[in-house]
C-alpha cells in the first residue's frame, strides 16, 4: 500500500513539472527534420497464356461378362388351425372392454390425441378411438361410426 502511494506522489509531481514547464515557453520550438524515403512502386504486368491441346485417342474395348448365380429358396408353409377356446378364455374374449396391448416407440404421455403433438400418442389413439368418417383405399370418405350423412342445400348443416 505504501509503494502505491509513493508511486502516485511521484507521478503527480512529474505531471506538475511538465505542466509548468509547458506554460513557461511562449514561442513554440520549430524543428526541421530531413529524412530520405525510398519509394517502391509496383507495376502490374499483363500476361496472356494460351495453350491448346488436341489429342485424339482411339479406344477399342469390348467387355462381355456373364453372371450366373444359383440361389436356394426356402419355402415356408403356414397352416391355420381353428381351435375351440376354453370356457375361461371364451369368457375373457366376450368381456366388454378388455386390455389394450400396444408396442410403441416411446412412452405415451397422454391419451388425449386432440391436445398433443406427439406422434406416438396420435398413432396409439387409432386403436381405441374411432371417428365419424374413415377413408377407403382411394381416400374417399366413408361412414365409420355413422350410418350415412347428408348436407343441406345451403351447405351449413350436415
Amino acid at each position: 500500500m505504501g509503494l502505491r502511494r509513493a508511486g502516485l506522489v511521484v507521478l503527480s509531481v512529474l505531471a506538475t513539472i511538465l505542466v509548468f514547464g509547458a506554460c513557461q515557453t511562449s514561442e513554440p520550438e520549430v524543428r526541421e527534420v530531413v529524412k530520405e524515403v525510398e519509394v517502391i512502386k509496383e507495376v502490374p504486368v499483363e500476361k496472356e497464356v494460351v495453350k491448346e491441346v488436341i489429342k485424339e485417342v482411339e479406344v477399342e474395348k469390348e467387355v462381355v461378362k456373364e453372371v450366373v448365380k444359383e440361389v436356394e429358396v426356402e419355402k415356408e408353409v403356414v397352416k391355420e388351425v381353428e381351435a375351440e377356446l376354453s370356457p375361461a378364455l371364451a369368457l375373457e374374449a366376450a368381456r366388454y372392454g378388455g386390455d389394450l396391448k400396444v408396442v410403441a416407440q416411446a412412452s405415451i404421455k397422454s391419451l388425449d390425441c386432440d391436445f398433443t403433438s406427439a406422434y406416438v400418442c396420435g398413432s396409439v389413439h387409432l386403436a381405441y378411438q374411432e371417428g365419424l368418417l374413415a377413408y377407403d383405399n382411394d381416400f374417399n370418405p366413408r361412414p365409420q361410426l355413422i350410418e350415412d350423412w347428408s348436407v343441406s342445400g345451403d351447405g351449413k348443416t350436415y
